[in-house]
């Protein structure tokens, strides 16, 4: 039982250390290009969001653009 939590302990700590990495990037990305980085982020989001709200659509008057149509593969089969 010790070993294990040792290394579910230790599964904590990497996967802690693998967010940091992740959001100082993030971070640095988001200091060079500000608009370009929230919208990647926004799109990156609705793309994993989107297909499980099945046949709903949801429109953003703050986009700056239409949305591609690969974050709707339903709407590409029609």
């Amino acid at each position: 039982m010790i070993d294990e939590a040792k290394g579910d302990a230790q599964k904590r700590i990497n996967e802690a250390q693998g967010n940091t990495a992740f959001f100082t990037d993030l971070l640095a990305q988001y200091s060079k290009a500000p608009e370009i980085t929230r919208e990647r982020i926004y799109l990156e989001t609705m793309s994993e969001v989107i297909p499980k709200t099945g046949q709903k659509i949801i429109v953003d008057d703050e986009l700056s653009h239409a949305v591609p149509l690969f974050a709707f593969p339903e709407l590409q089969k029609r």
